[in-house]
């Protein structure tokens, strides 16, 4: 497993040192989209490692050497943890010394990011891994768009969409944390587990 997370890291240098800049221009400029940089980051270049590994037929032969799938899915999944993690604390520094928000709502804001890099990141690869990186792509967009209407539709029915807003804030923000936490990582395990299982699928293309 940790063979292979060095490889991806020497696979993923050259990119990250492109990303740098990037990251620090729109760090100064718009704080507030540090947030989803990480998250495009993990995206980019999960998709990147995976379709180097199809493109070399890594898996096909990567599994006859003492590899499980559980190290292969695992090594694939942890980036997009420390990407996560390294999110989350700079949102939750921005929070408390940019716009000067309390702890709380820092930690909240934090947990979010990490909870959505480490999520999304696990549905592009089990996407990839079932359907292949063409096709996976396809299959998360189309996810991606149906969540995006979902919520539109959800936005836009609402009777009173200030007073669900006003719930949401009056709700304590610890409790929310854990909802969050325990949400987003049993999403996270269900793609991890689905992963190790359709991993015969992208052995066999």
């Amino acid at each position: 497993m940790f063979a292979i997370l060095y490889r991806d890291i020497l696979l993923m240098r050259k990119s990250l040192l492109l990303m740098l800049p990037i990251l620090l221009f729109i760090g100064l400029s718009v704080p507030i989209a540090v947030s989803g940089v990480f998250l495009m980051i993990s995206i980019i270049l999960s998709s990147i490692n995976f379709g180097y590994d199809e493109q070399s037929h890594f898996l096909r032969y990567g599994m006859s050497m003492p590899l499980g799938r559980r190290d292969y899915v695992l090594a694939k999944f942890l980036p997009s943890w420390i990407l996560g993690v390294i999110g989350g604390l700079l949102m939750y520094a921005l929070g408390r010394l940019y716009f000067l928000q309390s702890n709380d709502v820092s930690l909240l804001i934090g947990t979010a990011v990490f909870l959505l890099t480490v999520l999304f990141t696990a549905m592009l690869l089990t996407s990839l891994i079932r359907f292949g990186p063409e096709k996976g792509r396809i299959a998360l967009l189309v996810m991606y768009f149906g969540l995006f209407g979902l919520f539109s539709l959800l936005g836009k029915t609402a009777k009173n969409p200030e007073q669900i807003l006003g719930w949401l804030y009056a709700q304590s923000i610890p409790a929310l944390v854990a909802l969050f936490l325990v949400v987003g990582l049993g999403l996270t395990a269900i793609c991890y587990f689905l992963s190790i299982r359709w991993m015969q699928m992208a052995m066999e293309r």
